[in-house]
């Protein structure tokens, strides 16, 4: 398989893998963001306190 993503050499591997280091972090950053987001807005719909409560039935 020749794939030129997989390609360490050339003119442009610099700038390709760059890029690759860039975007990896970012989209992952953006993956957690949802999945936090969407835990809020889910507990949020179902009426639950987003702070936890105080549990008062310690002395």
């Amino acid at each position: 398989m020749n794939l030129p993503v997989l390609h360490l050499g050339g003119r442009h591997a610099a700038f390709v893998w760059a890029a690759y280091g860039v975007t990896a972090p970012v989209l992952a950053g953006l993956v957690i963001e949802s999945l936090l987001q969407a835990g809020y807005w889910r507990r949020k719909a179902e009426g639950r306190s987003i702070q936890a409560e105080p549990d008062l039935t310690q002395p």
